[in-house]
C-alpha cells in the first residue's frame, strides 16, 4: 500500500528546528592520519537569498532571507550567518577533513572518527542522541539510543560507499543512484516487502555549488534524515535545496515526484533553474505541490 502524505513541507519545519537523539557511551577514538587539506573548487558561494511569495517583485523586503556563508583559508565552510532571524551554524575539524563538531544557534552534532577517516560515533542536541557505528566490509551496524529508546540500524553501503540499503526494526529502504552518485530513487518496505513509500528524483547536468563541502559527515546525515523512513529523509533533502544541510549530489535537483498509486506519481518539488556562463545555478524557483508553495532563490559566488 503506498502512502501518501500532504505533511511534507510542515516535516521539512520540524527537520530545521529539532533533532531528535540520546546518552553518550565511553568510547575510545583514533587520532587521524594528516593534517587539513585545501579543497579545490572552480566557484564557491558567497550567498543565498530566498524570498516567499508568488512574485517576488512583489514581495517586501520582511520576507527576505540572506544566508552568508564564510569558509577557512582551505576552503572549508566554518560559518553560515542567517538574517533576519539571527541564527548561526559553526563547523569545527579535527584533522583528514573530518567534520568533529556542528553548533547552531539552538542544537549541537557531534562526530567521531577511527584512523580511517570512517564514522565510528554520532551525537546531537547534547546527548539527546548518541549512536556508535562498527563497520565490516560494506556493511555498517547503528546501535545506540534516541530520547532513551533503544536503536539498531543496518546500513549497506555501495562500491561508492553510498548507502544502498537501510534497514530499521520496522521497515527497510532500498536507494539507487546514478552515474554520478545522485540519489535518483528511494523506496520504502514494511517486513512483509509491501511498499510503504517511493520516490524519484531528477537532476540537470550542471554543478551544485555545494557539493564538495563536508564529505566526512555523509554518513551521519544520511542516518539522521533515514533513521525513520524515507518520507522524513526525502523531505529533509527537499528543505536543503539551497545550502550545506545534504551537499552530496554533484547535479542540481530539479524535481522530486511521489508514487500515490499503482504507477501514479505526484510531483512534490518542482525547481526551474537559470545559470550563469560556468553553467552554475544563478536564480530558481521552487515549486511544491503543483505550486501551492514557492520560494525565489538568488545565489552570489566568490
Amino acid at each position: 500500500m503506498i502512502l501518501k502524505s500532504k505533511t511534507i513541507v510542515l516535516i521539512g519545519l520540524l527537520i530545521s528546528i529539532s533533532f531528535l537523539s540520546c546518552t553518550k557511551n565511553d568510547q575510545t577514538f583514533d587520532d587521524c592520519n594528516t593534517e587539513n587539506t585545501p579543497l579545490i573548487f572552480n566557484k564557491i558561494i558567497k550567498q543565498s537569498e530566498w524570498i516567499s511569495g508568488t512574485d517576488p517583485a512583489k514581495t517586501t523586503t520582511d520576507k527576505s532571507f540572506i544566508t552568508e556563508y564564510i569558509y577557512n583559508e582551505l576552503n572549508l565552510l566554518v560559518k553560515e550567518t542567517f538574517n533576519p532571524i539571527e541564527n548561526v551554524n559553526l563547523y569545527k575539524y579535527s584533522c583528514d577533513n573530518n567534520l568533529e563538531e556542528f553548533n547552531n544557534t539552538h542544537y549541537n552534532r557531534i562526530n567521531k572518527y577511527n584512523s580511517k577517516g570512517e564514522l565510528i560515533y554520532m551525537e546531537g542536541h547534547d546527548g539527546l542522541y548518541s549512536y556508535n557505528l562498527t563497520y565490516e566490509g560494506q556493511s555498517v551496524l547503528v546501535r545506540g539510543t534516541n530520547q532513551g529508546v533503544d536503536v539498531e540500524i543496518k546500513i549497506e553501503l555501495n562500491s561508492d560507499n553510498l548507502v544502498r540499503k537501510l534497514t530499521r526494526n520496522n521497515s527497510y529502504s532500498i536507494f539507487d543512484y546514478d552515474s554520478n552518485g545522485n540519489l535518483i530513487k528511494a523506496v520504502d518496505f514494511d517486513l512483509n516487502d509491501e511498499i510503504k513509500y517511493e520516490f524519484k528524483l531528477d537532476y540537470d547536468q550542471n554543478p551544485n555549488p555545494f557539493f564538495g563541502q563536508l564529505k566526512s559527515a555523509y554518513l551521519s546525515k544520511f542516518i539522521y534524515l533515514f533513521q525513520y523512513n524515507s518520507l522524513y529523509g526525502i523531505d529533509g533533502i527537499t528543505y536543503y535545496i539551497d545550502n550545506y544541510g545534504f551537499p552530496y549530489f554533484k547535479n542540481n535537483l530539479f524535481q522530486i515526484n511521489q508514487k500515490i498509486e499503482d504507477e501514479e506519481f505526484e510531483t512534490i518539488l518542482d525547481v526551474k533553474f537559470t545559470y550563469d556562463l560556468h553553467k552554475y545555478p544563478k536564480t530558481f524557483v521552487t515549486s511544491t505541490f503543483g505550486g501551492i508553495f514557492k520560494r525565489f532563490y538568488t545565489f552570489t559566488y566568490h
